[in-house]
């Protein structure tokens, strides 16, 4: 099964779509309703899972060039594909924390899944009852 994997970051750091030291989504390939999910993550590190998405988001701290403040950016990874769900967790890197800096946004890759183990079933023994079995627990207990 395939699955695409895209990288986008929240940042003020100058990338191909902007210079201008203005927060902006790098690349902006991402659906806008995830992006909205994406920015309004709180804590350090979240995951959302979803039939046929996950998507990580992790926060950042970087001095932005253009006017040598602090700001919060976000570094987020989707994974977007037909595979299970669990797979598509298997394929999905955790976002380093820290601003865009050249790295290709977008791979496909192949993700692989592997079915469960089938249970044993309870095999019952030669020669075995449900009455055979209460019988020799109750002269098991009249030791």
């Amino acid at each position: 099964m395939r699955a695409r994997v895209r990288r986008a970051w929240l940042q003020k750091h100058p990338t191909p779509l902007g210079a201008d030291g203005d927060f902006h989504w790098w690349p902006g390939d991402v659906a806008a309703a995830t992006r909205t999910r994406l920015a309004g993550a709180d804590a350090p590190l979240t995951l959302w899972l979803a039939p046929g998405q996950v998507s990580w988001a992790r926060r950042f701290t970087a001095v932005a060039p253009a006017d040598d403040r602090r700001y919060t950016g976000v570094a987020a990874v989707v994974v977007a594909g037909d595979a299970p769900t669990a797979a598509l967790l298997g394929a999905a890197p955790v976002p380093a924390a820290a601003p865009w800096h050249g790295d290709d946004p977008v791979a496909d890759v192949t993700v692989a899944v592997v079915p469960a183990p089938r249970a044993r079933c309870c095999r019952r023994r030669r020669g075995w009852s449900p009455t055979a079995a209460r019988r020799s627990s109750r002269a098991w207990r009249r030791r």
